[in-house]
């Protein structure tokens, strides 16, 4: 008799779960349809070259990948989909003529992560993917964070806050602390800091450097400015007062400050907006505002 187990790291979703889903994936699809947002499918299985490009994700998803062999195929030719913003990458690059931009498109669909099945963490997983290629600044920016508020208040959740950084203003704070060339360790450790806490990061930012250039001091003084400096549309006063004669964080600053202004005027409410200066997301892809819910 064939043992009806679910492999590890997979699961079966009954009604009871899948219908509230699909309650929650329908609201959705109609806020991003009411922003004119279209729907595109790619397929689960890409070529590895697509998915192992330059940019494509951070080392740890990259390790990740799902393998694909076909019967008499090449090994390490193929693979399943870890995210849905590669394979829109690959879609636009194949069909922007015909699209045109600004392109605003929406994808809902199962990703793939190799990974140790873990509390939480599974093999295969829904990602839902909204983007707008061709349109760039504050508006564009803005309207993303726009919809994702709509969405959520579609969606019935009761209570959420976005915050908000820009990695222009996050390098220039960098390059005043002279740890420009540490950046990307850097970047990744400040997306650890609630989950390993405050010495862990020092320590691991005073490893990191070479020649004693990252003291204890240097980092404690780096940290307490990132945590100082969130909350409200206060801060950038404060940080303009304090940081804004480097031309990074002045360019940072302004563009993230014309973001809130249009939040604000479309009616999304300061209390469910917040500025948070260690908000860093260590993928390289991130270069103007940064966000999450």
């Amino acid at each position: 008799m064939i043992d009806p187990r679910v492999a590890g790291g997979l699961r079966d979703l009954p009604p009871s779960a899948a219908i509230p889903r699909e309650r929650l994936l329908a609201a959705f699809r109609g806020v991003f349809a009411a922003h004119g947002y279209l729907p595109i499918e790619t397929p689960h299985i890409e070529r590895v070259e697509v998915l192992t490009g330059k940019g494509a994700g951070s080392a740890e998803v990259l390790r990740q990948i799902f393998d694909v062999t076909n019967k008499g195929g090449t090994p390490g030719e193929l693979a399943l989909r870890f995210d849905l913003t590669v394979p829109l990458a690959r879609f636009i690059a194949k069909h922007v003529d015909e699209l045109g931009v600004p392109f605003r498109r929406y994808a809902i669909g199962s990703v793939f992560r190799g990974e140790r099945p873990a509390k939480g963490r599974f093999r295969e997983f829904t990602q839902c993917d909204f983007d707008v290629v061709g349109a760039t600044g504050p508006v564009a920016d803005a309207e993303t964070v726009q919809v994702v508020a709509e969405a959520l208040v579609a969606a019935q959740v009761p209570s959420f806050k976005i915050t908000l950084n820009h990695r222009k203003l996050l390098n220039g704070l960098l390059e005043r602390f002279h740890l420009s060339k540490h950046s990307a360790t850097i970047l990744r450790l400040l997306d650890k800091l609630t989950k390993v806490g405050r010495d862990v990061v020092i320590n691991e930012m005073i490893g990191a450097a070479t020649n004693s250039e990252v003291t204890e001091e240097v980092a404690s003084t780096f940290l307490d400015l990132m945590e100082g400096l969130s909350g409200n549309s206060d801060v950038f006063q404060i940080v303009d007062k304090l940081l804004g004669q480097n031309a990074l964080i002045a360019e940072g600053l302004t563009s993230l400050r014309a973001t809130w202004d249009l939040l604000t005027a479309a009616g999304i409410p300061e209390a469910r907006l917040a500025v948070d200066l260690g908000l860093a997301r260590g993928l390289d892809y991130y270069t103007g505002i940064v966000f999450e819910t």
